[in-house]
């Protein structure tokens, strides 16, 4: 980067000092205007301050360097973005520097003829707009000038100053007003015209926006007459209504009649500020259309509501999708619904038989059957066990597929559910002669709130399928205590077995619907594929995941862990959890109680609203005794915080005056002390003053709420 760019670059920098891109241009024009004068004048100081420093003029140099320091912070205002404090003390500063200047140094100088562009500069700093603010600052150096040239330029003047320093500081006035004014002039017409070709470039992509735009937009006046309009709302206003909409129209008698009602109800809502967003239908002879409308208000040079802009775009297409989306959805629904009752109806139909295969067949094994005949007979009864268990997953994957799967939770005792369980299962492991073995966390709370009927399905699925796929070797079912809180019980349960084992490519397809790849490695294909599925889903609907850890040739391992609610009864035997179940309970009490604070200090403001804000108390703030009175004129608090020593009135003649009001509400109303004096040093006055009870600052938080507790339950009580 050369010289030349660098300069242009940094000149940039200093003339959009602060403006950023959500600024309106007024006020960008403003901005830069003012960076640019600022530093100028800044510049100006600076070669003041040189010369009049070496020509020995140290109070004139002094105040110089001064004006300089003071402009420079003026450009930090604009920096942060204080742009209209930063115009006004500007204004002000350089209207009363001057007159300090030309009081002081006097007629010859003519440091006062700069009131004169003074007045110029105040348009553009403040803007035309703020027409009483500009007849302010247009008389205020006229008023000033008045007073220096009534008082003969020697207002502030100690003594006369010297003819050639006269000489020289008019020289030097006269320089600066010119360079003062004209670059006044430069930067006024400069900014001007880029903000004009911004302007003109803006209006340029507006206009393009406006006619190739895909919305249909219409400028409406609070009459409703058309203002303007864009090319497409042109188009398809002939469309629609084969007429040519016009400036000046009534837009309401180019809406169709059955219409007219809704749009004018939307017009009204947007003509009190509101944007008013909507789909309607408009029904033609032959077609329906359906468009997605806006109604905004516009907004005049004042700030009031002048009219609407109308903009509509054409979602006909979107809705009908929607429509035939609705319609599929209603089909398949139908569809999923005679599925589940035909499956429903038809399986009610094989399971009163199949239990009396089943019942009929332990019968006749009980018995005495020939030898011949009981093997037959065990595996007629196993294979209509096994038909009934395939029938019941067919429903229960019916359920969760068609979404009308609900948990139904109740209190159990684990323990005694998962020793049912082994007794069940046992048997079933030894008859293939496997070991099967338990070990369940003595730390686990007997009473639980939970589905144990699902519970049980997952785990006799995991447990099964473990028993099915295992030929020799052991079956480990692992129940333990993860976490416990006041809530909820989180129990791992994991089911590891010492069969086949599954390929690892295979475990992520394991849970698919119909998979067999947990059956084929092992050389088995019994079953219905779903009980892997089922379990999967069953823990989706608790809200928790399965894990499967396995390695061909040396068995898997499946594992989950299920959060349960707590009751009563689970931590009943647990002391760790009492004192946390009674603050609980003694916290409920402060819920939405109303309390006031009464404090100077803004740290202790802040401490004590933290930890009111924890126990739920709805909290006021008074700075002092004075704030106080007023608020509890107009509110009514379960409770006061009242600080000692504060400004304007203490905490004592505050309670004085709350005790004396006769409304009894005041009488009964506890306060509460806040102090950083020794106990022995305040506790007489405290009560003497009407307190009901103090604390010591810092205060341990503990004994705060015990403190408000204690009294808001005594006032409970005495109402």
């Amino acid at each position: 980067m050369n010289n030349r760019n660098m300069l242009g670059y940094i000149w940039q920098k200093i003339t959009f000092l602060g403006v950023s891109n959500d600024l309106p241009l007024d006020l960008v024009r403003r901005v830069t205007y003012t960076n640019r004068i600022l530093f100028v004048i800044c510049v100006v100081g600076m070669a003041n301050f040189t010369s009049d420093y070496l020509r020995r003029l140290y109070l004139f140099a002094s105040i110089d360097f001064t004006f300089t320091l003071l402009f420079t912070f003026f450009f930090y205002l604009n920096y942060i973005g204080l742009y209209r404090i930063s115009f006004h003390i500007i204004i002000l500063f350089l209207n009363f520097t001057i007159f300090i200047l030309s009081s002081m140094s006097g007629l010859q100088t003519g440091l006062f003829l700069f009131f004169f562009p003074l007045i110029v500069i105040s348009f553009f700093l403040i803007g035309i707009k703020e027409k009483k603010l500009l007849v302010f600052y247009s008389l205020l150096p006229i008023i000033l000038l008045s007073v220096v040239i009534t008082t003969d330029y020697s207002l502030l003047q100690d003594r006369p100053l010297k003819t050639e320093d006269a000489k020289f500081l008019f020289r030097e006035t006269i320089l600066n007003l010119i360079i003062f004014t004209g670059y006044s002039l430069y930067s006024i017409i400069d900014i001007n015209e880029k903000i004009e070709m911004k302007l003109l470039s803006g209006t340029a992509n507006l206009q393009a926006v406006f006619n190739n735009g895909l919305l249909n937009i219409v400028f409406l006046d609070r009459d409703m007459k058309i203002k303007n309009f864009n090319d497409l709302a042109k188009e398809n206003a002939y469309n629609i209504i084969k007429k040519d909409i016009q400036v000046g129209d009534n837009f309401l008698e180019l809406v169709f009649e059955n219409d007219r009602r809704y749009f004018i109800r939307h017009f009204r809502e947007a003509m009190k500020g509101k944007v008013i967003q909507v789909e309607e239908n408009i029904k033609l002879l032959s077609t329906d259309l359906w468009y997605e409308m806006h109604f905004s208000p516009t907004y005049n040079d004042e700030n009031y509501i002048d009219g609407i802009i109308f903009s509509s775009f054409d979602v006909t297409e979107r809705k009908k999708m929607e429509i035939n989306i609705k319609l599929a959805k209603n089909k398949a629904e139908a569809a999923n619904f005679s599925k589940s009752h035909f499956l429903s109806s038809v399986s009610q139909g094989i399971r009163t038989p199949m239990n009396e295969v089943i019942g009929i067949t332990g019968l006749l094994l009980e018995k005495d059957p020939r030898k011949d005949q009981v093997e037959k007979l065990k595996i007629l009864k196993s294979s209509a066990e096994n038909f009934l268990v395939i029938i019941n997953d067919i429903l229960d994957f019916n359920k969760l597929d068609s979404g009308k799967f609900e948990l139904d939770e109740s209190k159990f005792n684990l323990h005694h559910l998962l020793s049912t369980m082994s007794n069940f299962i046992s048997p079933h492991a030894m008859e293939k002669r496997i070991e099967f073995i338990t070990h369940y966390d003595e730390n686990i709370p007997s009473i639980l709130l939970g589905d144990s009927v699902r519970l049980s399905q997952i785990i006799m699925n995991l447990i099964g399928n473990a028993i099915k796929h295992t030929e020799k070797g052991k079956i480990t079912f692992e129940v333990k205590l993860e976490e416990i809180n006041l809530h909820y019980t989180h129990i791992a349960f994991s089911i590891s077995d010492t069969g086949a084992g599954i390929d690892e490519e295979n475990i992520d397809s394991l849970f698919e619907n119909f998979d067999r790849a947990y059956s084929e490695n092992r050389g088995l294909v019994s079953g219905s594929g779903l009980g892997l599925v089922i379990t999967k889903r069953l823990l989706d609907f608790l809200n928790t995941a399965i894990f499967v850890e396995s390695e061909l040739g040396k068995g898997s391992k499946f594992s989950f862990t299920i959060k349960f609610k707590n009751t009563e009864e689970t931590l009943s035997n647990r002391p760790e959890f009492n004192q946390q179940k009674l603050w609980m309970s003694e916290n409920k009490l402060l819920k939405g109680r109303r309390l006031l604070l009464v404090e100077d200090f803004l740290i202790n403001q802040i401490v004590v609203a933290e930890f009111l804000s924890k126990w739920e108390i709805e909290l006021d703030i008074a700075d002092n005794g004075l704030q106080a009175l007023e608020k509890t004129k107009y509110q009514e608090y379960d409770i006061i915080l009242m600080d000692l020593q504060m400004p304007e009135m203490d905490g004592y003649q505050t309670t004085k005056i709350i005790r004396s009001q006769e409304n009894p509400k005041y009488a009964n109303i506890p306060i509460i002390a806040m102090t950083a004096s020794p106990e022995s040093e305040i506790q007489e006055q405290v009560f003497e003053a009407g307190m009901n009870d103090f604390i010591t600052k810092p205060f341990d938080p503990d004994d705060l709420f015990n403190k408000i507790l204690k009294h808001v339950k005594n006032k409970n009580h005495s109402t």
